[in-house]
């Protein structure tokens, strides 16, 4: 052992105890000695060794977890269960089923895949009623939220022509529609334009000849949507509510 190393002193607890010759120490801030030629003190080299070595493994042995730990953690990155999306609802198609769906506030939209065409071409009965042909039989269906002008009104022509603008832009290639409610025997429905993705209800809405409510649209999917478009249509002062 170097004659300048300095250890713990056992006496005081400084770190002031020094070989000042061949196994002989003293602790410079107690004056505290020890002769480990004195066979009473045979054991302190052996001790001193041991206890170095012990610490010696016992670093080593902790770094190496560390490391081990730091390289897992960046190898493994902990992935964001926000980027885990919900599955869009599926629409029926015109042609296929007479389904009743659960009503949501959602806004489905359509998924592209091959479906079978309807068999005649959709007819605007009114500002908010379609001929439909479905199973092989016309059938007047409403639609869902939407309150229309009476034959009686003078917008009752431009709401019907409205509405089969919609239906002809769309064309049978692409009108989808789900079924949400039946009302003494006429059945309730939303349409959408998969051309587009969106609700040929909420269009009716938007262009001013077709009102809503809360009450009229609470079982309608697209309810949001529908009330939101007759707000902007009457702040535009369009169809209902020109001046």
């Amino acid at each position: 052992m170097s004659k300048s190393k300095m250890t713990k002193c056992p006496k005081c607890g400084e770190k002031s105890f020094k070989e000042i010759k061949e196994n002989v120490f003293k602790c410079v801030s107690c004056n505290y000695r020890k002769d480990l030629n004195d066979p009473d003190y045979g054991w302190f080299m052996p001790s001193l060794t041991v206890g170095g070595l012990s610490g010696l493994m016992i670093a080593i042995v902790g770094f190496l977890f560390i490391f081990r730990v730091a390289s897992s953690n960046l190898s493994n990155p902990i992935r964001n269960q926000t980027d885990v999306l919900a599955p869009e609802p599926e629409i029926i198609p015109a042609s296929i089923s007479n389904i009743r769906e659960p009503p949501t506030q959602t806004v489905p939209k359509v998924i592209a895949k091959p479906m079978p065409k309807p068999v005649a071409k959709p007819v605007a009965k009114s500002g908010n009623q379609v001929i439909l042909e479905i199973s092989g039989k016309p059938q007047t269906v409403l639609l869902c939220g939407l309150n229309a002008p009476t034959p009686n009104s003078p917008l009752f022509a431009a709401a019907t022509q409205n509405l089969q603008q919609l239906l002809d832009l769309a064309g049978t290639d692409n009108l989808f529609w789900s079924l949400i409610d039946n009302d003494k025997g006429i059945q309730v429905m939303e349409l959408y334009d998969r051309r587009v993705q969106g609700s040929i209800n909420a269009q009716q809405a938007a262009s001013g000849y077709a009102t809503s409510s809360q009450f009229l649209a609470k079982l309608c999917r697209d309810r949001v949507q529908i009330l939101a478009s007759v707000q902007l249509a009457r702040e535009q002062q369009k169809g209902l509510w020109k001046p």
